[in-house]
């Protein structure tokens, strides 16, 4: 089956194989160590951000917004807002 969409035209099988989360009996060892890379290269930007963002304030925004994750937390108090204590134990 083609698909054409945009003015570009792909077959399914196309996309089949480049759906990462379709069912397949067997990976290849390229696509195995492509996640495992991706991975952790995600975990490792989430963490250094989450670090960064505790002690820094963002600096690409209106100075009014700008605060630490702590900062923002104390400046919007809500029913909703993030117990440090409860946060910090877990972190």
């Amino acid at each position: 089956m083609v698909i054409s969409h945009s003015g570009f035209e792909y077959s399914t099988t196309d996309v089949r194989k480049a759906n990462p989360f379709a069912r397949r009996e067997s990976h290849s060892v390229q696509a195995v160590w492509t996640y495992k890379v991706l991975t952790i290269l995600t975990w490792l930007l989430t963490v250094l951000s989450s670090v960064y963002y505790t002690f820094e304030k963002p600096t690409d925004d209106r100075k009014h917004w700008r605060n630490t994750i702590w900062g923002h937390n104390a400046a919007y108090p809500t029913p909703f807002a993030l117990n440090a204590l409860i946060a910090s134990l877990y972190w």
